[in-house]
């Protein structure tokens, strides 16, 4: 509540809930409150019933964790197009991604997961999702995300650096090889991890 200047007032409207009922769950009157109760909250502020139940710590960032692993937004191709999408992720109702422990450390709070097209087999098969660094740098071999400013468009590609040039090699097979231009191209991110999920029925 305090991360997102919510008064209690506030939350309670927001749920069309009573006031006592937030309030005495808020200065722990209510020692057993309701799960639907808590649903609500939970869902009000996109995080999960273990955060809400932890008393030891409250993790804010987007990088909850989930039963000792860390978990980060699944974003698509369509919200990346948008600027001002990843800005306000926090905010949105998203899925979220388990990730191996092992890149906890490295990784920025501001990454992010995407999932690959069809298209990109048979190098990624369906169900392949890539985590994404905003804040790496990029070096020579790195598969890369590339918006053309154009049309804002995404495009996972290779990244080839031969001085003074830089190139994008295309995944999907029978796409043009791009070359860098400040005025055409932004580099958006820097895929750090690539990882397989079985698709559920």
């Amino acid at each position: 509540m305090t991360e997102h200047s919510v008064s209690e007032s506030d939350l309670a409207r927001a749920l069309n809930l009573p006031y006592n009922t937030i309030h005495r769950l808020i200065s722990g009157y209510t020692a057993d409150p309701r799960i639907s109760t808590l649903k609500l909250i939970a869902s009000y502020f996109n995080v999960n019933l273990d955060t809400l139940l932890n008393e030891n710590k409250f993790i804010s960032n987007p990088l909850e964790l989930y039963n000792d692993k860390r978990v980060i937004p699944v974003v698509t191709w369509e919200q990346l197009a948008n600027e001002n999408f990843l800005e306000s992720i926090k905010h949105q109702s998203i899925n979220w991604l388990p990730i191996p422990s092992i890149t906890n450390e490295e990784l920025n709070a501001n990454s992010y997961a995407l999932e690959s097209r069809p298209s990109m087999q048979p190098r990624f098969p369906i169900g392949t999702f890539f985590v994404i660094d905003p804040t790496c740098k990029p070096i020579d071999g790195d598969l890369i995300l590339v918006k053309i400013k154009e049309n804002n468009a995404v495009s996972l590609r290779e990244l080839v650096i031969d001085p003074p040039t830089m190139r994008f090699l295309p995944i999907i097979e029978n796409s043009e090889v791009l070359n860098f231009e400040h005025t055409e191209h932004e580099i958006i991110g820097v895929i750090v991890l690539s990882m397989h999920h079985f698709r559920r029925n």
